[in-house]
């Protein structure tokens, strides 16, 4: 999916970028990184496949009403669960952030920055898990040249923002536009595949 194919390249491109910051900070980047991932896989790799593993079928059956109903059943359910681990994860970031990394060789004196890079990359999970909805719609519409142009765009968007952002705001800047470019990736998305079911409706 086009948002996967973003966070699979972001990462290295952002490291990169966050080694220019100084010390620590590629670290900390990793870190929160690494925690971000886990509601993300949680969610990806449990909900995700059950709700969307039978598109392709009723798509072919029924058309493209069918796939509609289907999204704005998956949105609604996404979204939801999604905006409820955001907020969980942000009320308890000290306490887990502690519980993974205060021991160890890692700095203590970073746990605080980690969180709060943490509460970055979270600000971007219900745009990042809604996107993946409508990446896989348009996979089952074999859609593939919109999610090609997505992640392009994305890629270079973030990359863009992480020049801007880290400076006034240092780690917490890169992470932010990683969620920026969620966002970016959730309505491209979102835009392209109501504009193509117009199109079939019309055509």
């Amino acid at each position: 999916m086009a948002g996967m194919a973003v966070i699979g390249i972001n990462p290295i491109v952002d490291k990169a970028m966050a080694s220019w910051l100084g010390k620590g900070s590629v670290s900390v980047l990793h870190y929160a990184d690494r925690l971000y991932m886990i509601p993300v896989t949680f969610v990806s790799t449990g909900l995700m496949v059950t709700l969307l593993s039978h598109w392709s079928g009723r798509y072919y059956e029924e058309g493209i009403e069918r796939l509609h109903g289907d999204v704005k059943k998956a949105i609604k359910i996404v979204g939801l669960l999604a905006l409820f681990i955001t907020l969980a994860l942000v009320l308890v970031r000290q306490p887990l952030v502690r519980l993974a990394f205060g021991r160890g060789a890692f700095d203590q004196t970073m746990l605080p920055e980690v969180g709060w890079v943490w509460v970055c990359y979270l600000l971007g999970f219900v745009p990042y898990m809604l996107g993946n909805v409508f990446a896989r719609a348009h996979l089952t519409t074999k859609n593939t040249r919109i999610l090609m142009q997505c992640a392009f765009c994305a890629g270079v968007l973030n990359v863009l923002l992480n020049y801007i952002l880290m400076k006034p705001f240092k780690v917490a800047g890169i992470a932010t536009a990683t969620t920026l470019a969620s966002i970016f990736t959730f309505c491209f998305l979102t835009i392209s595949f109501y504009y193509f079911r117009l199109k079939r409706k019309d055509g």
